[in-house]
């Protein structure tokens, strides 16, 4: 029993022998692939998919591979056809030996082989075949799967590439996939109408509409294609709107009551809004399906909407929609970021007001990169520079705050950019002028760090130049300090402060002025050359200064003569020594100031100099120099780049083609009449659909219900087809058969039904909750007996029955049958005591309820109960910082939690929590705060609390589990007691562990009727199915009982796609069941 299992865990990881290069020679590989052992051909070939993944050449196997291609097995047939995609392109001569079996293939009843075939027979780049090609399309975008269908519409990108002249016999099958009704489809066919019939919008015209309606029910990669063509398509039909460019201030004038403010989706896209009474009904279409995308998890269908919004929407609709998802994008990884980064900065160089809330967005982190972090640093200077005085005045504190902080850093690499950013906040607003000084003085007197000493003090010069009255005292702060810590600072630090002393020397008392200058005649030498040069100007301004004192006043003439004779001695001796140094500009200086102020013969000349020396300095603007760094790029919206192209994240740097700039917008609207056209199959759809909302006329608010009429007619009637389709495409194995086909078509209606009544009750009105009898009356009336006799079997154990539906505190909307909630008794479990949580008791349980945040999330439920004498208040629970700094990602996330309360003495509140699960049964780090301190909390879910059930049939169970075997299949006994066998019968057995197996685990009865699955003799088989909540993996129960006399035992039976997570499972339901039969 062990050792089946062990075997079964370690051929898990067997596989990983085929990424070691050196284990077996391309001899042994050859001759595997010629053994009649199919064992031997599926080994040769996972070894040479293996060495394709890692990147090596295995082309030498080609010959070898061919001989395979029609095998009977399908394994086998897959791999052999991926290998043959990969290199049909190098290899066409042999490639087309096979021609024959890829024809044959394309009849198969398994989907995927179908569609394998049709992708290496287009991949072989042979025009000979190219017919055979073009026939092989043809075929298949009339299949029944989606899956081929897709397929098709990349094989014609193929076919075209080979041959240009072939797009006119695609035509008719491409109007065909355009007419489809999966989206997979459609994204695919708008992809091969890029590559093969540009500029055709003739072919678009009568599926405009469909297409905006089906952007949101479209695979990721799709969205972002069809975003790009509908975006060109726009521009060349439709008008621009008004308002596209006009100014944000401009709006505020037209209309004062109108703010940037964000509102929600229905009030902003109503059809009663003026504003879209200016735009073409079309294009707004497009806008409104389009801003469903701005909450996808793909960044780049995100970024692709963006996009679209900032070609085409009105300027204030533009604004609205466009902050909050790129600011929600700044939380993914740095990659990501850089792009985004990228958009938000041309977005803010046009409207800073708008980002000025969010400034704090852009504060740097410790997982920063450097281009990332100068991305942040150009955004904020974009902000300060650009944004208004009124806009910046609350967040200016706290900006401060942190740019000092990152000069406290000492990082050289960006103390530029930040020193920078200080100046202009001084710059802009006097007020903030003090702040600046004040902030710059510190770093410039304590840090160690010459590079940022020195672009701390250019700005702090600038700063007090333009205000040097005000500002008087930080020079002389500065002068002392630098007389005490002359060497210990940089010496383009000492040139700025030794500049600022004889610019304004007048401010600062004599002598303190000559004191400096005769410490640095005393370290001429020694010095560099930018501190030699500012001492000669100091002694010079020093010089004039006096000079032209003792000239205008009589007052304290004396003293002034000794610093005039004093100064005029240093200035001497520092120009004779400067006349010999290394440097040239200081020897020119030198040479000057001995021609112009040491020069008795012209002492006119000497008087013109010392004017000029005591002249005042204009001051630069640090703002203007800035601004002018930064591109204008309005223009931008209409004929710029497309934001997102590789020509704007390269600031034009990178060669343009076709898709890079927008055309022009259109002077009328073009075409309107064609796209009202509807095709008979989409006239049927929408009949079927109006059917379909008179049916769910109960159904709760969900994510569309804001949208339009047309737009909740899409939701309804795609939902129920799309989502089967999807299906297809994602289980390449599906074999389901014409009577499940029936079946399927029937239980359609009972799924309607269910979700009907499981809404009803999570309403609050009483007036809308379903009884039982109902229910039964309403099966009944379509002639299902069977539920309606469970459904009476189990009223009289419905008070027993709690489906948390009151902690939840959400309406619930099912995601469809596979995720239909388990109904489950209470068992609370102690989480933590009241002695170890501050007086707060705390108990769970893990509800098997939906969750409205989507299937990976879990709903947890807690009961929390004051044990104090005295009431708490604020409670609430948070995410542990220590989950945040975990590096595992697959800890499970905290997505949210009541808000803060109070309990007052012995007080009893149940809340509940919701948890996106990452596919382990890991533990779960919270903090729990409220007046008397934070407390950490945490719990591990068990491994059969991380499942969520999924309902098949015994046939279509059956399949799947045959797909799922070798090291994805895991088995273990155990046997029934003497003492068991004695005390209970079979029945008793078989159902107490139907019963045991629901009450661990989280998972769906294959069977609906009865607690047993199939019977015959003795011998009895449970089935049960489920999915691993945070990857999607299916998870395959079965359990065999023999009841054989003295052999009666159970045999536990489990396939899981995943190998750890299965193991452990098996594991947990052995070890329970073992503990639930030894109690029974």
């Amino acid at each position: 029993m062990a050792t089946s299992v062990n075997n079964s865990f370690s051929s898990a990881f067997s596989d990983a022998q085929y990424f070691e290069s050196g284990m077996i020679r391309s001899e042994e590989i050859r001759r595997q692939l010629d053994s009649s052992s199919l064992r031997d051909k599926l080994e040769a070939m996972k070894r040479i998919i293996a060495l394709i993944s890692l990147g090596k050449d295995a082309s030498l196997f080609f010959p070898d591979v061919v001989k395979n291609v029609a095998s009977s097995s399908i394994e086998l047939k897959k791999l052999v056809y991926l290998y043959l995609e990969h290199y049909a392109d190098s290899y066409p001569d042999l490639a087309l030996l096979s021609v024959n079996a890829f024809q044959k293939d394309l009849t198969d009843s398994n989907q995927s082989i179908r569609a394998l075939a049709l992708r290496v027979l287009s991949s072989i780049r042979v025009e000979t075949i190219l017919q055979v090609v073009v026939w092989a399309i043809k075929k298949c975008v009339r299949d029944s799967s989606p899956y081929v269908r897709r397929a098709s519409a990349f094989a014609m990108i193929k076919a075209h590439e080979m041959d240009s002249s072939v797009a006119d016999d695609l035509l008719t099958s491409f109007e065909i996939l355009l007419n489809d009704h999966s989206t997979s489809v459609i994204g695919a066919a708008l992809l091969a109408w890029r590559q093969i019939f540009p500029q055709r919008y003739e072919l678009l015209h009568p599926h405009f509409r469909k297409i905006c309606r089906l952007l949101v029910d479209m695979d990721e990669w799709s969205q972002v294609t069809c975003l790009q063509i509908l975006m060109f398509y726009a521009r060349e039909h439709f008008p621009m709107p008004k308002h596209f460019h006009v100014e944000l201030d401009q709006l505020r004038e037209r209309s004062s009551n109108e703010t940037l403010q964000s509102e929600s989706i229905d009030k902003v896209f109503s059809s009663k809004d003026e504003k879209e009474d200016e735009i073409d009904e079309d294009l707004l279409l497009l806008l409104k399906e389009s801003e469903y995308l701005f909450l996808s998890r793909n960044s780049a269908v995100v970024l692709s909407a963006v996009s679209l919004f900032f070609h085409l929407a009105p300027y204030e609709m533009f604004l609205e929609k466009t902050i909050e998802p790129l600011l929600r994008l700044l939380s993914f990884s740095s990659d990501i970021q850089f792009v985004v980064l990228e958009f938000i900065f041309v977005i803010a160089s046009l409207e800073p007001n708008s980002f000025v809330p969010y400034i704090s967005c852009f504060f740097l982190s410790e997982r920063d990169s450097q281009p990332i972090r100068e991305w942040k640093l150009r955004i904020m200077k974009a902000l300060v520079l650009r944004a208004s005085v009124a806009s910046l005045e609350p967040c200016i504190s706290s900006l401060m705050m942190e740019l000092r902080y990152y000069l406290q850093r000492e990082e050289s690499a960006i103390a530029h950019s930040i020193t920078e950013i200080v100046g202009i906040i001084g710059e802009r607003n006097s007020s903030w002028s003090f702040l600046c000084v004040q902030v710059l003085s510190k770093v410039a007197s304590h840090s160690t760090s010459h590079t940022v000493v020195s672009k701390a003090m250019s700005v702090l010069r600038h700063l007090i130049q333009m205000q040097p009255t005000q500002h008087a005292g930080m020079v002389q702060y500065l002068c002392c300090h630098l007389m005490e810590n002359n060497n210990v600072m940089a010496s383009t630090a000492k040139a700025h402060i030794i500049w600022l002393v004889g610019e304004y020397h007048e401010l600062l008392p004599l002598k303190m002025s000559v004191e400096l200058f005769r410490i640095f005649c005393t370290l001429f030498v020694n010095e560099s050359n930018q501190v030699k040069l500012q001492t000669m100007n100091l002694g010079a301004k020093l010089l004039a200064f006096f000079s032209k004192e003792i000239q205008d006043r009589k007052e304290a003439v004396a003293r002034k003569t000794e610093y005039y004779d004093f100064c005029r001695l240093l200035f001497a001796y520092i120009v004779k020594v400067a006349k010999y140094d290394s440097d040239y500009d200081v020897r020119d200086e030198a040479r000057l100031f001995e021609v112009l102020l040491l020069n008795e013969d012209h002492p006119s000349l000497a008087k013109l100099t010392m004017d000029i020396l005591s002249t005042k300095k204009p001051t630069s603007s640090l703002w203007r120099h800035e601004e002018s760094l930064f591109v204008a790029k309005k223009e931008w919206r209409e004929r710029g780049p497309v934001l997102g192209s590789f020509t704007h994240l390269f600031d034009g740097k990178v060669e343009s083609d076709n898709n890079t700039f927008l055309p022009d917008w259109s002077s009328v609207t073009k075409c309107k009449k064609l796209r009202m056209e509807e095709t008979y199959d989409s006239k049927k759809q929408s009949q079927r659909s109006e059917i379909v909302l008179d049916r769910k006329s109960l159904s709760t608010q969900g994510f569309y219900e804001s949208s339009s009429s047309n737009t909740e007619e899409y939701s309804s009637e795609e939902q129920s087809s799309t989502i089967s389709e999807s299906e297809e495409e994602s289980e390449e194995e599906d074999l389901v058969s014409d009577s499940s086909n029936e079946q399927q078509s029937s239980s359609k209606e009972v799924d309607n039904l269910v979700m009907d009544v499981e809404q009803a009750r999570s309403s609050n009105d009483p007036l809308s909750r379903i009884s039982n009898d109902n229910l039964v009356e309403t099966f009944q009336d379509l002639g299902i007996e069977e539920f309606s006799e469970k459904t009476s079997k189990t009223k009289k154990e419905s008070n027993q029955v709690d489906l948390v539906f009151e902690l939840s505190n959400s309406t619930f909307e099912p995601a469809g049958k596979d995720s239909l909630p388990v109904k489950m008794n209470k068992c609370w479990k102690r989480l933590v005591n009241g002695w170890n949580c501050g007086g707060i008791e705390i108990d769970y349980y893990v509800s098997r309820h939906p969750s409205v945040y989507g299937l990976d999330v879990c709903i947890v439920c807690l009961r929390m109960r004051n044990t104090n004498t005295y009431p708490v208040s604020n409670i609430q629970l948070v995410p542990s910082k220590a989950s945040e700094e975990s590096e595992q990602e697959q800890l499970p996330e905290l997505l949210s939690s009541e808000e803060a309360f109070s309990l007052k003495e012995n007080e009893v509140k149940e809340v509940a929590i919701h948890v996106k699960l990452k596919g382990r049964p890991d533990q779960l780090y919270l903090d729990l705060e409220c007046s008397l301190g934070k407390f950490p909390v945490c719990f591990r879910f068990t491994v059969g609390e991380i499942l969520r059930p999924e309902v098949f049939n015994v046939s279509e169970f059956e399949k799947r589990k045959s797909l799922m075997s070798g090291m994805l299949q895991m088995e273990s006994r155990i046997y029934v007691p003497e003492t068991t066998k004695r005390r209970k019968d079979d029945k008793v057995v078989e159902e107490f562990l139907h019963a045991t197996i629901l009450s661990i685990a989280n998972v769906a009865p294959v069977n609906n009727n009865s607690a047993t699955g199939k019977q015959q003799g003795r011998e009895s088989t449970l089935y049960y199915s489920a999915r691993i909540r945070g990857n999607e993996k299916l998870v395959l129960i079965t359990l065999k009982l023999s009841f054989q006399g003295e052999a009666d035992h159970i045999l536990l039976l489990l396939n899981s796609e995943d190998i750890v997570i299965g193991s452990n499972l098996l594991h947990f339901l052995k070890r329970q069941i073992e503990v639930a039969i030894h109690d029974l």
